[in-house]
């Protein structure tokens, strides 16, 4: 048990130091070009975050609410339309019999208070885990230098100089996982949508979301999203649905010879086979939230096997994050 609120709290404080990141970093840049304090700055970039989330919120908060309370009524409309189209395909009768493996009796004998505790219970403990790390994020931010000087004097004075720049490389790490990340779901949220909306699919405004949301998982994100695209155009019929097909293969081959280079010049480039081991073992190890940390925090480890190992150890020549190199 202990162990495990361990790797939980491990897992909440390495998402905070990504937000801290992000939020740190234009505000090292503001403060670096107009020489106002780093805390100013970071106050700035923080009320611009909110200010943008609001005017998310404000201009189309209303069809997203709009559109998932439509997609959740029809649910049962779609899911039964797949089942009927699923039926009278070869293997479609054993596919569904795997999917709806859960017998619709069990939920129902679960008593209502029961289920509006769970819920209360669940929604509490993901508010306290946001503040959580919400506040570690913005204590992180408001001083970088000096969490980092605090570590780098745990190591002796010699390496005090090699320790600052391991930091300065992780740094940049982590930099350009968040540029490339945030570039990759911008790109392929908005196309997404677009080419949705120019078929005729329905709530293509939350499938687009989903979409560009599904691309903090590597590999597998898009296929999570292709999913209930692909469930809605069924509902609509065989044709909707090879259109939504086509549209995402579309995507996948823009992302990855067209988005993803564009993308590689910020992002860290792992090599497809560690990225899924990433994936997968950030999901092993920390649940659902463990698919989306696995990749920065393998991308961390192994920079730090190159510079501290590769490097200093065997006195090879080594490619960093950001263009940069040693040896």
């Amino acid at each position: 048990m202990l162990l495990w609120n361990a790797l939980e709290i491990f897992l909440l404080a390495f998402i905070g130091l990504l937000l801290s990141v992000a939020l740190a970093t234009p505000a090292a840049a503001i403060a670096s070009k107009t020489r106002m304090p780093h805390w100013l700055a970071l106050g700035l970039v923080a009320l611009a975050l909110v200010a943008a989330i609001l005017a998310g919120i404000w201009f189309a908060g209303e069809a997203l609410v709009a559109q998932l309370v439509g997609l959740l009524q029809a649910l049962p409309q779609i899911l039964e339309r797949t089942q009927n189209f699923l039926q009278n395909i070869p293997g479609g009768t054993w596919l569904m019999d795997q999917v709806l493996e859960t017998d619709p009796t069990e939920v129902a004998d679960i008593g209502m208070v029961t289920q509006v505790a769970e819920a209360l219970g669940g929604m509490i403990e993901i508010l306290i885990r946001i503040v959580f790390v919400v506040f570690l994020a913005l204590f992180l931010a408001a001083a970088p230098a000096r969490y980092r000087a605090g570590i780098v004097s745990l190591f002796p004075p010699s390496a005090h100089a090699r320790a600052r720049e391991v930091f300065a490389a992780l740094t940049v790490t982590i930099q350009g996982w968040i540029l490339g990340q945030l570039a990759s779901m911008l790109l392929v949220g908005i196309l997404a949508t677009t080419g949705l909306l120019i078929i005729g699919v329905q709530y293509a405004l939350i499938l687009g979301l989903i979409a560009g949301l599904a691309e903090l998982i590597p590999i597998f994100g898009p296929v999570f999203a292709y999913f209930p695209a692909v469930l809605v155009a069924l509902a609509e019929g065989p044709q909707q649905a090879l259109w939504v097909t086509g549209l995402y293969l579309v995507i996948q081959q823009l992302e990855g010879n067209a988005i993803q280079p564009m993308v590689q010049r910020f992002a860290v480039d792992l090599p497809q086979a560690l990225t899924v081991v990433a994936v997968l073992g950030g999901g092993v190890l920390f649940g659902p939230l463990g698919l989306f940390i696995g990749t920065p925090l393998v991308a961390i480890v192994l920079v730090l096997i190159k510079m501290l190992y590769v490097h200093d150890v065997h006195g090879q020549h080594v490619e960093l994050p950001g263009g940069g190199s040693e040896g």
